[in-house]
């Protein structure tokens, strides 16, 4: 199992994705590989492309890959036993973040709004928000969380 995932979770529109998106952004600056992997709890909706027609008429597994390094994969197996799939092929990556999975025992960052945080959460390391959740570091800048995950997982600066 990769020893580096961090699972950012919150509330739906409290910044994950742009907290995300900017923690993904430094490290590949730094030189580090980022394998992002996100939970739904809505289901998705794609358009009526040739990956998901075939999808739709029964295919187990159907991929769209493109020269641009983009991918579209469509399959029957969801949930948590995928998100064991997917590490497994994310691990030549320096750091795998995760957004949600908040019920799994992965490190959390916990994006904190103004409103109350999600239900009990186990393995809360850090808060990012204006105030902490049960005692976790509180980091207050998207940079702060930078640094923390850092830190956290002895990477080296660079």
């Amino acid at each position: 199992m990769h020893k580096r995932i961090v699972a950012v979770v919150g509330r739906s529109k409290v910044g994950k994705t742009s907290l995300i998106e900017y923690l993904v952004r430094r490290f590949s600056e730094g030189g580090f590989k980022v394998s992002v992997i996100k939970h739904a709890f809505h289901p998705l909706k794609m358009g009526e492309g040739d990956a998901e027609r075939v999808f739709k008429a029964g295919a187990q597994v159907s991929c769209v890959t493109s020269d641009q390094g983009s991918s579209v994969i469509f399959l029957r197996e969801g949930g948590y036993g995928l998100l064991e799939k997917l590490l497994s092929i994310s691990q030549d990556a320096d750091l795998i973040i995760l957004e949600g999975f908040k019920k799994l025992d992965f490190p959390k960052i916990l994006v904190l709004g103004d409103g109350d945080p999600p239900e009990d959460l186990g393995n809360v390391v850090a808060t990012f928000g204006k105030r902490s959740y049960r005692g976790s570091k509180l980091l207050k800048t998207q940079e702060d969380v930078f640094n923390f995950l850092l830190d956290f997982f002895r990477l080296p600066r660079t």
